[in-house]
């Protein structure tokens, strides 16, 4: 509900369709993660993970392709350096 519902006053406010969803899995997704030491100090991390948004969730307008506001596919991209004392 947190996530993917839209009370009858947020719909009023944005235009988008009231929808109450329910619990239930939220999504299935598959992923990877590299690690490359540059030395002693200096790490860098990268991530690459895909998701598929299942029932009430995909279900949502916020995330329906349908609606033209999102999709049941999710992609996410991350990066980062870090420095170990």
């Amino acid at each position: 509900k947190t996530y993917f519902s839209i009370t009858p006053t947020q719909s009023d406010t944005t235009g988008i369709s009231a929808y109450d969803s329910g619990g239930g899995i939220k999504d299935i997704g598959v992923g990877a993660a590299l690690k490359y030491d540059w030395d002693a100090h200096w790490i860098l991390k990268g991530k690459l993970a895909f998701t598929r948004l299942l029932g009430d969730a995909r279900d949502s307008p916020l995330a329906n392709s349908e609606t033209g506001r999102g999709s049941e596919n999710q992609f996410k991209l991350g990066m980062f350096i870090a420095y170990r004392f």
